[in-house]
């Protein structure tokens, strides 16, 4: 059985994937990957954070085995109307009581240097990695439309 671990007001917690058991502060909803076209390599995760602690917490890695890396992103506008991609190398802050939407046209995950081509309907497993929370492992389906979905880690 796979088991997820969570730090929680100090306390190593242990929850099944199965989420019967839902104690963490730190909740992912409406989780999706973008299935992938063509010989493309890369491919966007967005999903919603509701960090429900008292205190402020930061995304700061995230990693799949299907990519050589995954890197979080934000939209930048430039000067002149046009927009570009940079890389958040210090993390995405997650405020406490807030919610963090990582979607298209703003901050968001960059999966690059797929190992195979994602298909939709199908599901991959993504770690992601917080300052004071600890890792939080996810499976995640793969489809080009958002549904709502709460995942439990």
């Amino acid at each position: 059985m796979k088991f997820t671990r969570i730090l929680r007001d100090g306390v190593l917690l242990l929850l099944n994937c199965t989420g019967e058991a839902v104690l963490a502060e730190i909740v992912i909803e409406d989780a999706r990957a973008l299935p992938t076209f063509g010989n493309a390599r890369t491919s966007a995760v967005y999903l919603t954070i509701h960090n429900e602690g008292e205190t402020s917490d930061l995304l700061v890695t995230a990693s799949t085995e299907i990519a050589a890396r995954a890197e979080l992103h934000a939209i930048e506008e430039s000067g002149n109307g046009l927009v570009r991609m940079v890389e958040l190398e210090t993390g995405i802050p997650v405020v406490a009581g807030e919610i963090l939407a990582l979607e298209r046209g703003g901050v968001h995950l960059m999966l690059m240097g797929l190992s195979r081509a994602l298909k939709d309907g199908e599901t991959i497993e993504l770690n992601l990695h917080f300052q004071d929370a600890g890792s939080v492992d996810i499976e995640i389906p793969v489809r080009q439309n958002g549904e709502s979905r709460r995942l439990q880690p």
